[in-house]
């Protein structure tokens, strides 16, 4: 369109000088000039055409220029439309999905309870079978109750997971900090996963560097199911080596990092494994069928981590092992609204 204008402009310009030098050289025959007078009255033409031919492109170029600062306007009007359309469409489908959202968390969160009664009578009376409370068992009879008792307790723990990400999508998870021992914490994990590690024949260290705080400012049940999922998942993963758990101080913060010696974790699947439902084996070095697991436990840890005020880092590589390291403010700061993980 600009090129299209400087023709327009460029031929009317064009036309005037045309017509300018037409009717000069006309009216100097037709008055008969010559002589001196010649160059006077070139002179005068000259002059006139430049004030001519200025006053012509001026007005052109005005009505050009008005024109187009009436299609800048128009084209504004249209965008400007075009983004409220927008907006309001993008608002729709951010209402619709919030509706859906909190339907989904609801039906989770009332199915959760639900299912967890059934499974936990399910669970207590297969114990009392197998323990033969219920009169005398065969091997096999011992063996196929143990199995429905197993399934039973993997379902009952997928249905705890549901049920905490169900809460963190709600926004029903309250976090309640308090002073908490740095120490009872690290005690409390030990005892829960030492007993694991002697069973699996793997090595298990807790580690604690030097200048930590004697106490944290922090809700230490939350602490600890981070922690739980982390070290929960490096054991499920680790067939032989080491599981540890290394405490150190970092200015203001704590770092937790459960270090393991498993396959390992290909770069390309290092955010992806922060998703729900998502597990390392399904395209990582262990197949599937040998990885327990619903595959919320990372996506719960990183919620939660959020919501005290933390993160997860990760270091990882394939046949090297990983380490996910829980950063833990250490004092009872404000932290922003937690972002989604």
């Amino acid at each position: 369109m600009t090129r299209i204008r400087a023709l327009r402009i460029a031929a009317g310009y064009a036309v005037i000088a045309g017509v300018w030098i037409l009717a000069s050289d006309t009216a100097l025959v037709v008055f008969g000039v010559t002589g001196q007078d010649v160059a006077r009255v070139s002179l005068l033409k000259g002059f006139g055409f430049v004030v001519v031919t200025s006053l012509a492109l001026y007005l052109l170029t005005d009505r050009f220029v008005r024109r187009e600062q009436e299609r800048d306007r128009e084209h504004r009007r249209d965008l400007e439309r075009q983004v409220r359309e927008r907006t309001a469409e993008l608002e729709q489908v951010n209402e619709q999905l919030r509706i859906a959202t909190e339907a989904k968390s609801a039906f989770l969160a009332t199915m959760s309870h639900e299912l967890r009664t059934p499974l936990n009578s399910i669970i207590g009376f297969t114990g009392l079978l197998t323990e033969g409370l219920s009169g005398p068992l065969t091997d096999q009879q011992r063996e196929q109750l143990g199995i429905v008792r197993d399934a039973g307790k993997h379902l009952l723990t997928l249905i705890d997971d549901i049920l905490d990400l169900s809460k963190i999508e709600a926004g029903r998870v309250e976090i309640r900090r308090a002073p908490v021992t740095l120490g009872v914490i690290v005690d409390s994990i030990d005892a829960m996963f030492a007993p694991i590690a002697a069973a699996e024949g793997i090595e298990w260290r807790s580690v604690r560097g030097p200048g930590l705080p004697a106490e944290l400012v922090t809700d230490r049940t939350r602490v600890e199911q981070v922690l739980a999922n982390l070290v929960g998942n490096a054991f499920k993963y680790t067939d032989e080596g080491s599981v540890s758990l290394e405490v150190t101080a970092d200015g203001g913060c704590v770092r937790f990092a459960v270090k393991d010696t498993g396959p390992g974790i290909p770069e390309s699947e290092q955010e992806r494994i922060f998703a729900e439902f998502v597990r390392l084996g399904e395209s990582g070095p262990a197949a599937p069928a040998e990885v327990e697991g619903s595959g919320l436990g990372l996506a719960i840890a990183a919620r939660l981590a959020r919501l005290l005020c933390g993160h997860i880092e990760l270091i990882s590589a394939p046949g090297e092992g990983a380490t996910f390291t829980f950063v833990l403010p250490t004092g009872d700061e404000e932290c922003p609204e937690p972002l989604e993980s």
